[in-house]
């Protein structure tokens, strides 16, 4: 018999159903809701899925409407159902339709159709009792509807907070301490799966640690794009991690364990042990890939070798120069968005983190190679054009301000027009916030 399990979040879930499709894995079957929040399917008025259909057909929203309310409906069909645990989206909402939404971009044909913004970002504590209120509510309606369903409640981030040490989003340890002192939620169809406690079992044991299992950094700011600091990707998990969050979450979905079996732990296969000391572990990783090319390692790869050369190793700077102008002077095609989304990231980290001003060109040359891309893939492909550009231009905005001989400005100002001209980008708020940036880091 085949077990059928509906997975609500993000990517977390999203790599747990592709690693059970790709390993043949037939005794269990995983439908993936892409939801960044609970409340439209709780709250959301009862309409048909013909009508969120001609919705998402006009708004073109990730995701999409039917998928972030439909869900809910489901529920008596499946006999699992996986609820990732994350600080929710800010939440949108339509009056007249009762509707609630959160998306990746706000667009303004979404906000046409008369959805706006209620609730920001979780930050507060009372919005955390929120939250748990409203998870609380999401289990009761579910086993309302479908008493014999398990539930697993999963986080698939890493978390830490000590005297010393910040790591990761501590909004979501606090939740997680809520979770785990809230009384209702022993009962005996739900559990919890946290990938911190996985990975921190693993660092006692000098398997993994955060610096080897989450390798992405990125320039983190607030809802203003005012830059906050560059923090660790804590989100990202290695492929070995997500494989052994899914051996934990296959066994906990079976009820003699032998699901886990089917897909075994990398770590459990493997004695490697590695230095405690994270100094170590860099001067140790850079000696065995000293001779490796940049140009050939993957978003991963490249991130260690950015965060470990800073820690340990002069001698890597002068090629990563090497490699950023390579990076930055090569053409963008549609793949390339996708592929090498994590590279800017990181690469606009290290820029910004390093003070590398003398990248200023290349950063508006690569503005400009986006601007010029074809509508078709601009449109297509516009969650990752937003998110290149956005990244690019807090790095460039910090330098400008700091450019007081008031170079370049013929560029910059050449970039400010074609950004406010382009017809589809600019339909997206962020975008007018990201010109309204550069407009104010130019020196006066």
């Amino acid at each position: 018999m085949t077990t059928k399990i509906l997975g609500i979040g993000r990517c977390i879930i999203g790599n747990i159903k592709k690693e059970i499709e790709e390993t043949g894995i037939t005794q269990v079957t995983l439908e993936h809701h892409y939801v960044l929040n609970l409340k439209p399917a709780l709250n959301s008025k009862n309409v048909s899925f013909d009508y969120l259909n001609k919705l998402d057909f006009e708004c073109g929203v990730r995701p999409s409407l039917k998928e972030q309310i439909s869900w809910l409906r489901k529920i008596h069909d499946f006999q699992h159902v996986v609820i990732e645990i994350f600080p929710p989206a800010p939440l949108l909402f339509n009056k007249e339709l009762e509707l609630y939404c959160s998306v990746e971009s706000v667009n303004n044909t979404l906000l046409e159709n008369n959805f706006k913004e209620i609730c920001g970002s979780l930050s507060q504590t009372n919005d955390i009792e929120d939250y748990i209120r409203t998870l609380l509510s999401c289990i009761e309606k579910i086993n309302n509807i479908n008493p014999s369903i398990k539930i697993i409640l999963i986080n698939g981030e890493y978390y830490h907070k000590s005297e010393e040490l910040i790591v990761g989003n501590i909004l979501l340890k606090t939740i997680i301490d809520a979770l785990n002192q809230n009384l209702t939620l022993i009962h005996k169809n739900v559990s919890l799966i946290n990938m911190t406690d996985l990975l921190d079992q693993l660092s006692v044991q000098q398997k993994a640690f955060v610096d080897t299992e989450y390798t992405y950094h990125y320039i983190r700011h607030n809802p203003d794009l005012e830059i906050i600091n560059i923090a660790r990707d804590c989100k990202h998990a290695s492929y070995n991690l997500r494989t052994h969050l899914l051996n934990s979450f296959l066994t906990n979905i079976s009820s003699n364990k032998e699901l886990g079996n089917l897909i075994p732990s990398p770590f459990s296969l493997s004695n490697l042990r590695l230095d405690i000391n994270p100094k170590d572990r860099a001067q140790s990783y850079l000696n065995q890939n000293f001779d490796y090319s940049i140009e050939k390692m993957d978003s991963r790869e490249l991130s260690k070798i950015l965060e470990y050369s800073q820690q340990v190793d002069k001698l890597n700077e002068q090629r990563i120069k090497d490699y950023i102008m390579l990076f930055f002077s090569s053409e963008i095609s549609e793949n390339r968005l996708k592929t090498d989304l994590y590279k800017i990231r990181s690469l606009s980290a290290y820029i910004l983190k390093t003070k590398s001003s003398e990248y200023i060109p290349l950063l508006l040359k690569l503005l400009d190679s986006l601007l010029c891309l074809p509508d078709k893939i601009i449109k297509d492909q516009i969650e990752f054009v937003l998110l290149w550009i956005k990244n690019i231009s807090l790095v460039l905005s910090i330098f400008l301000k700091n450019n007081e001989e008031g170079k370049y400005l013929s560029s910059v100002y050449l970039l400010i027009k074609n950004l406010s001209n382009q017809q589809i980008l600019i339909e997206f708020p962020i975008v007018n916030l990201i010109i309204k940036k550069i407009k104010a880091s130019i020196p006066v």
